[in-house]
């Protein structure tokens, strides 16, 4: 009479196959929320790049600012040469207005320098802004790719599932019970493959001829003497 253990077999793929699959169900979040670190990655780009574009205009506007307050200063001057009543007085505001003109000519200078950056903070920030948009494609893209995929694995677990619950209900109690006992002791690998030279592919223990043969003869449930797994032989080394 034959044994359970082809069934057992069966059964262990599956559930092989079933923890693999939930494994990579939790996989997916990770990689869809990787894929989201991205976007805000060029997120934060961005908004700091625009800030600093921001402070660059308002030292702008601050050099404008003091242009137009020593611009304003000389207008003042003449208007007080016209009024001194000594040479000394009308030298003193013409030396003035020497040197506020070349703090005027320092700060446009100056001024035409930020301006010059002005025009590489804002290709700075449209092409990091196509980089954000890029970033934001591809997180989509990998988001629907990864839930139609979650959906395919959720819709197969529950195929296995339903082939694993009929696979166990037509084995015996005893060796179902023996089965996820070794199952949970020995990595999800309750059974265990007798090579050609009759080798346990588990723990690479030779086995005795005796439990060789028993095995092979499938009349009763045999276990590995070292690593305890039930038995199996093949000749198929794929198996």
């Amino acid at each position: 009479m034959a044994t359970e253990i082809h069934t057992l077999l069966e059964l262990q793929r599956l559930d092989n196959e079933i923890i693999l699959m939930e494994k990579r169900i939790e996989e997916i979040p990770v990689e869809i929320e990787d894929a989201r670190e991205h976007v805000k990655k060029a997120e934060e780009e961005l908004k700091n790049s625009e800030a600093k574009y921001d402070e660059h205009k308002k030292k702008i506007k601050l050099k404008e600012g003091e242009v137009e307050d020593f611009k304003e200063k000389m207008v003042k001057n003449r208007l007080k040469q016209n009024e001194v009543k000594t040479n000394e007085e009308y030298r003193a505001l013409l030396k003035e207005n020497e040197h506020i003109e070349k703090k005027i000519d320092a700060l446009e200078e100056e001024i035409i320098i930020m301006l010059e950056d002005t025009e590489n903070f804002k290709k700075e920030i449209s092409d990091m802004k196509k980089i954000l948009e890029e970033e934001k494609k591809k997180h989509q893209e990998i988001e629907n790719e990864k839930n139609r995929e979650l959906r395919e694995i959720e819709k197969k677990i529950v195929e296995c599932k339903d082939k694993r619950k009929k696979l166990a209900d037509s084995v015996s109690e005893e060796n179902y019970k023996q089965y996820e006992k070794l199952m949970k002791m020995r990595s999800n690998k309750a059974i265990a493959i007798i090579d050609m030279d009759g080798i346990c592919t588990e723990c690479s223990v030779l086995i005795p001829p005796q439990t060789v043969n028993e095995a092979i003869a499938d009349e009763e449930i045999k276990f590995c003497p070292n690593c305890h797994r039930m038995l199996y032989y093949t000749e198929n080394k794929d198996q």
